[in-house]
């Protein structure tokens, strides 16, 4: 597979950049009372905070702004991939699409989740209706 590349630069971001939200998001869970260590949101609540803002940012950034430009462009390529009939594997190219789109979607719904849980931290009377 390595001397077919395929995706190579495409998979930087989608495998790599992509994941820096996806780290955040892994720190800030432990900050979480029902996922995470429940003393820490207590102890550390400027940490869970500002946690919480880098992985919204970074979210914000990667994967609402960036990733439809490397989605637009990688579908792009896969269809000019598989019209010149020049893929390695047609049952690959045509799932990297469908998976991706897949992904696309699910990206949208994090987004929306994200934007519910900001509202709910920032407009919350208690921190009982506050998420996370």
């Amino acid at each position: 597979w390595a001397l077919h590349p395929f995706a190579h630069f495409h998979g930087t971001f989608f495998f790599g950049v992509s994941e820096t939200s996806t780290t955040l998001l892994a720190l800030l869970a432990n900050f979480s009372a029902k996922y995470g260590v429940p003393a820490l949101e207590y102890e550390y609540p400027i940490s869970r905070k500002f946690f919480g803002f880098l992985f919204a940012l970074s979210f914000i950034i990667v994967r609402s702004i960036l990733w439809p430009f490397f989605t637009y462009f990688f579908i792009k390529d896969c269809l000019a991939v598989l019209d010149a009939k020049t893929e390695h594997d047609t049952i690959v190219v045509t799932s990297f699409i469908v998976m991706l789109l897949t992904l696309s979607v699910m990206q949208v719904l994090w987004l929306f989740q994200i934007i519910s849980t900001i509202y709910k931290e920032l407009f919350a009377s208690s921190p009982k209706e506050k998420a996370i």
